[in-house]
């Protein structure tokens, strides 16, 4: 296992679900304001939207793109990144909703000043079930491939020209 590599990779994973979704949506934004000659009202509230509501998505792009870059690099043998992105995201989503079933608590009442931050429990619930499978499919490609060692030369003969 390279460790090292599949640090590095994990890390720049996270760097890359946090800024493709912030240059998509912005610039998608960005076109829609342009083309549609948006007021300022109006982008005031599209910018208080994504301040509000846009830090859990981000916040789960971030973990999935670094989860599947670490289990992806990991490995001594290089993996596909799609095939491992939809293996990790099929699985950690019947793993949450396993969960769901699990601990379900009664509904909550609505209240009118909601802060729809991103909480602790959220933040966990995001992050434990992919890293739980990641950290599975590491040892399973881990066991799936075999350490071959380098063969030495037995001792006291030389390569004769």
């Amino acid at each position: 296992m390279n460790i090292t590599r599949g640090l590095i990779a994990g890390v720049l994973g996270i760097f890359a679900g946090l800024i493709l979704p912030v240059l998509l949506v912005g610039s998608y934004l960005l076109l829609t304001w342009y083309f549609n000659e948006t007021f300022e009202m109006d982008r005031r509230a599209d910018i208080a939207y994504w301040r509000k509501y846009g830090m859990e998505p981000l916040t789960g792009c971030a973990i999935y793109q670094g989860l599947t870059a670490w289990a992806t690099y990991t490995p001594k043998r290089n993996y596909g990144f799609a095939k491992t992105l939809a293996i990790l995201f099929f699985c950690s989503m019947a793993l949450m909703v396993f969960i769901n079933i699990l601990y379900q608590s009664p509904p909550q009442p609505r209240s009118a000043n909601r802060d729809y931050g991103l909480s602790l429990s959220g933040f966990l619930f995001l992050l434990i079930p992919p890293l739980i499978v990641a950290c599975v499919l590491i040892a399973v490609r881990r066991a799936g491939t075999k350490e071959t060692e380098p063969e030495s030369e037995p001792v006291g003969q030389e390569n004769a020209l």
